[in-house]
């Protein structure tokens, strides 16, 4: 079964592996991480349509940037708002990501443009078919430097009764403003090296062994809006994470601001942790969006904590067969179980753990 996903997705590992770059080193601001999340023109294709929206910090100034792309030109009478989440509890997590009576808005800052003219903090800028915001980081209840420093952010526009949101929630829970987990996006204000994420659980990617699951990777990060190359932690056809990633690459975070790993080594020694068996500094358990996944899901991997095959790999990852398994681990987990917690029929829909590799 041929893979799913353009070759043009990402780097083979090979190519990945042969161009080494030196860990990140702190004294270097790393580039803004860009989100951007396409909503397609669904709601009339007018200037109350939300075609994207994309999102990025910039360290720098201490601004969020926020831009909506319309269907077709900016018109006055149009309301464009930016809802912004970032004091907990957040949206996504226990509490705020099940619809409820009156669809609470866990917004907790709101900012407007409207007959022209900017409300709220920060300014903003309309021409064509785009509205761009300025919001300054020191306006929100934030600490930009703090670990896990993130802001959740969702747009909405209003004209004459036409309303639209994005990311999408036309086919979402139906409320007026977002409850899921997957539709806002997690913007990271302290993201200081490689991004590690779990992608949705799926089958995608099975087909074309390693490739095609490093295909579904980066596949994954390009459609969030991410730059840079990704690897899958998979084994299969004699190649594993400990041949094919840099041991002193790191460290990794997901993308709400939590380090996983400091480097390869560090996530492949399991001696941290009150326990003193933790592999992992933190749950590799965040969406690409920087959102948790749903407790219990498993991640499909067939790699031992040392970075090594560990056994089935459903046939090298090219059956979906209820009758062949592959071995998967625990996204909820910081010890070994983490990447080997058994085998599963190759059916089963699990995540792959990605790491950024490039930036």
């Amino acid at each position: 079964m041929p893979s799913r996903f353009a070759r043009s997705a990402g780097l083979s590992f090979l190519a990945v592996c042969g161009s080494m770059v030196s860990p990140f080193s702190s004294a270097v601001t790393p580039p803004p991480v860009e989100l951007h999340d396409i909503d397609n023109c669904d709601v009339g294709g007018g200037s109350a349509d939300i075609q994207s929206v994309q999102t990025r910090y910039l360290r720098d100034t201490d601004e969020l940037h926020v831009e909506l792309r319309l269907c077709d030109y900016v018109l006055p009478q149009t309301v464009y708002t930016v809802h912004l989440d970032h004091a907990p509890p957040y949206l996504g997590e226990a509490g705020l990501n099940r619809a409820t009576a009156g669809c609470r808005d866990p917004s907790d800052t709101i900012v407007q443009r409207r007959k022209g003219r900017h409300f709220g903090p920060g300014r903003s800028h309309a021409a064509g078919n785009r509205v761009r915001f300025r919001i300054p980081v020191s306006t929100l209840d934030v600490d930009p430097k703090a670990l896990g420093a993130h802001v959740s952010v969702w747009v909405s526009s209003d004209l004459d009764g036409v309303r639209d949101h994005a990311p999408n929630t036309e086919h979402g829970d139906g409320c007026k403003h977002p409850q899921s987990k997957h539709e806002a996006l997690a913007t990271p204000l302290t993201v200081f090296g490689y991004i590690a994420f779990a992608t949705l659980p799926t089958s995608e990617g099975f087909g074309d062994g390693y490739s095609g699951v490093n295909d579904a990777c980066n596949f994954v990060a390009r459609e969030a809006g991410l730059k840079g190359d990704f690897v899958p932690w998979v084994a299969a056809n004699g190649l594993s994470p400990s041949l094919m990633v840099d041991p002193t690459k790191g460290p990794w975070q997901t993308l709400n601001g939590t380090v996983v790993a400091n480097n390869l080594l560090d996530l492949m020694t399991c001696n941290k942790g009150t326990s003193g068996t933790d592999c992992l500094r933190a749950p590799l358990n965040r969406d690409v969006k920087g959102n948790p996944l749903p407790a219990g899901t498993l991640a499909w991997t067939n790699v031992t904590t040392a970075g090594v095959a560990a056994g089935p790999s459903c046939n090298d990852w090219t059956t979906i067969s209820a009758g062949v398994t592959g071995t998967v681990g625990k996204i909820d987990s910081l010890g070994a179980d983490w990447t080997d917690s058994g085998a599963v029929p190759c059916n089963t829909l699990a995540s792959y753990y990605c790491l950024q590799v490039l930036r």
